[in-house]
């Protein structure tokens, strides 16, 4: 006869070699940049002005010496979505970036270097939620306590239930802790580029993940198009009419 917790590692074995695919896929890791304070849409900014510099379009001042002109610019900045408020703020610290490498800001787009600011979302639904996972975490503790108790025959239930207590544990930390920093379920892809009308001079963007409760702050209800380097006069020009009698 077998005895109860060897009962419960058999139950165990036979409910594994049911399924015939896992539940769950499996993804290689990476990291996932989010956004919860308005630091992190500064960290954007920065990383553009990094792309800036690192490209040679923007020298920053050195120690001890004068400042020349600038190898690039003046920038205009010009926001594709002008009701965002991640794109609005993301400018403001790009201007004040610029301003400390060395660059100049430019109010018009006339002459300019014209970098586009853009931003994209997509809302996912409940179900990419992870779900709860405590009767599970208890289901895995008795069955790890089940074969920790079976594996040596001097093993007594003592040392099994030491074994699921620890896990119980662990996973109500785990489950405390995704509730204090739930899943992120609002995705967007911002983008900074410079375009002329024959080729593209820079492009960076990367994924950023959000609540979908704060996707308001990033969309807008105008999409402008994409400006060209340099930028487009803004002054029409004045011509003189003259009328014969």
């Amino acid at each position: 006869m077998l005895r109860p917790h060897l009962g419960v590692f058999a139950a165990a074995t036979l409910a594994l070699a049911a399924c015939t695919q896992p539940p769950i896929a499996l993804k290689d890791g990476a990291p996932q940049q989010s956004a919860t304070s308005v630091r992190d849409w500064d960290s954007v900014a920065h990383r553009i002005t990094g792309e800036l510099t690192q490209r040679g379009m923007l020298l920053a001042p050195q120690p001890g010496v004068t400042p020349g002109a600038p190898p690039w610019g003046p920038y205009y900045i010009h926001v594709v979505t002008p009701g965002s408020s991640f794109l609005q703020a993301v400018a403001d610290t790009l201007k004040a970036d610029i301003a400390n490498h060395g660059g100049t800001v430019a109010r018009i787009p006339d002459g300019a270097v014209v970098i586009n600011l853009q931003v994209g979302y997509v809302k996912h639904g409940p179900r990419d939620q992870l779900p709860g996972g405590e009767l599970t975490a208890l289901s895995v503790a008795a069955v790890a306590g089940g074969i920790i108790a079976g594996v040596s025959p001097t093993s007594s239930w003592a040392a099994g239930g030491t074994a699921a207590g620890a896990l119980v544990a662990a996973a109500v930390a785990g489950d405390v802790y995704k509730g204090m920093y739930p899943t992120l379920n609002g995705e967007l892809i911002w983008q900074a580029s410079i375009v002329t009308p024959q080729q593209v001079l820079m492009q960076v963007g990367a994924p950023l993940y959000v609540s979908a409760s704060d996707i308001p702050l990033y969309a807008g209800d105008v999409t402008l198009t994409q400006m060209t380097t340099p930028g487009a006069p803004t002054v029409l020009e004045a011509r003189r009419m003259r009328y014969d009698p």
